[in-house]
């Protein structure tokens, strides 16, 4: 029997980042998996735009990435709001609809469960 080296629930990296563009506030979040787990635990990633005009998420998508040893540290090598489409990406859910604020934060952490950055950064009081 082998044991990873990190408990189940841990994760390499998590990086997130908020980027402005022309149709919205572009949100990016991915949580790595341990390099040797690569084989059989897949990079949770989620993307949103948030929509000053209307205070709302306007777009909000998770999957799950898988990658190969090579892609995962093409991956490890530049920050998630350049990571581009790097492995193969399975969408998991995707809403093209107006969600408020606090219900992102919730699906978020809900997606994330168990990261406990997340979950810090998202608990923090949102202005407005």
């Amino acid at each position: 029997m082998m044991q990873a080296d990190k408990p189940i629930g841990k994760s390499e990296l998590t990086e997130f980042s908020w980027t402005p563009r022309d149709d919205g506030v572009h949100f990016v979040c991915e949580e790595l998996p341990p390099k040797e787990r690569i084989g059989f635990v897949g990079a949770r990633y989620l993307h949103a735009i948030y929509a000053p005009s209307s205070q709302s998420i306007t777009h909000f998508d998770g999957a799950l990435r898988i990658y190969s040893d090579l892609q995962y540290d093409e991956r490890r090598s530049a920050h998630v709001r350049h990571s581009g489409k790097t492995g193969i990406r399975k969408k998991i859910f995707r809403v093209d609809a107006p969600v408020s604020r606090n219900a992102f934060s919730l699906i978020t952490q809900a997606f994330f469960v168990w990261n406990d950055d997340l979950v810090r950064y998202f608990r923090e009081q949102l202005p407005g």
